[in-house]
């Protein structure tokens, strides 16, 4: 869940969408944001991974009122990512494989980097405060 979370905090802040709600059901988790000029939904769905997957975010889908959609998914089958944006009856798809890291080597990265990551410190302060208001 953090790693949802995270990616939704991430999105908030640098698109600048204000939190207007956040509600949670079993392991269905809802939220509304307010944009310069639209509301926008967040829906997520917590489930188990198949054992031969790794936990982790499986697909993420943006919808747009103009009906256009773009997507990341993990292959069946695959250890790639396939993205597909489709409008109008155009579709285009590019799949890119994935870079496998276990936690240590992620914390690695992380720690390898130097001075301040303000877009990182703005995400997390986001996937906090969502976080808290989830469990009210």
């Amino acid at each position: 869940m953090t790693r949802t979370l995270l990616l939704t905090g991430w999105l908030a802040s640098r698109l600048g969408w204000q939190r207007i709600s956040a509600d949670r059901s079993g392991d269905q988790w809802f939220s509304r944001w307010k944009s310069e000029r639209y509301e926008v939904r967040v829906n997520f769905t917590g489930t188990v991974s198949p054992p031969n997957q790794a936990p982790g975010i499986n697909s993420i889908i943006l919808r747009t009122r103009s009906k256009a959609e773009f997507s990341v998914l993990v292959e069946e089958g695959s250890s790639c990512f396939k993205a597909i944006a489709s409008f109008e009856g155009t579709r285009l798809e590019h799949s890119v494989p994935q870079e496998l890291l276990d936690e240590a080597s992620l914390l690695i990265r992380e720690l390898s980097q130097t001075g301040e990551d303000a877009v990182f410190k703005a995400a997390l302060a986001e996937a906090l405060d969502l976080e808290k208001a989830f469990l009210k």
